[in-house]
């Protein structure tokens, strides 16, 4: 399962969501996809009620920079 939704589908959500489409149709998709299924209720309603949402950035993703693949 995964635990982070990538910024696209952030996007895809609120645009589906803004355009009509069913909540139960979009949980379907996201679930099928590996989606947790507890995060994706959660980002729905929180893109109802807010916008659309961004990924809150991890240690992890602010130190990607800096992280070096050596090859000998």
């Amino acid at each position: 399962m995964m635990k982070r939704i990538p910024q696209e589908w952030l996007e895809w959500i609120a645009d589906n969501l803004k355009s009509g489409v069913k909540d139960e149709t979009i949980l379907k998709i996201l679930l099928a996809n590996g989606i947790d299924e507890d995060i994706a209720i959660n980002v729905i309603k929180k893109t109802k009620t807010e916008g659309l949402q961004f990924i809150q950035r991890s240690f992890a993703d602010f130190c990607k920079s800096y992280i070096y693949v050596m090859k000998s």
